[in-house]
């Protein structure tokens, strides 16, 4: 879910939802109801699956790994430090 900010900073002019609850019409009329003022969208919108969320998570994760890029954020997740997540192991 991305929450797109108005020029003031006052509140979410938009909000872009991905995954499995954009299916579930009572989930999204909830998020509706509770941001009154905002644009509820869905990636689908903008030629993206939106069932296809964990796909894309998992494909940008192997490429950082690919790049030696790390792929946590410590901030989030309380990880003590960023760090390369996975390994490339290439088969015979």
């Amino acid at each position: 879910m991305r929450i797109r900010r108005d020029a003031s900073g006052s509140g979410a002019e938009e909000l872009i939802a991905s995954g499995g609850g954009v299916h579930n019409r009572r989930l999204m009329a909830q998020i509706a109801a509770f941001l009154p003022k905002c644009r509820i969208a869905t990636t689908d919108e903008f030629g993206i699956d939106p069932d296809a969320k964990e796909a894309i998570a998992f494909a940008i994760l192997a490429y950082r790994t690919w790049k030696h890029q790390t792929g946590n954020l410590p901030s989030a997740t309380g990880a003590r430090r960023a760090v390369i997540l996975g390994k490339v192991t290439m088969a015979d």
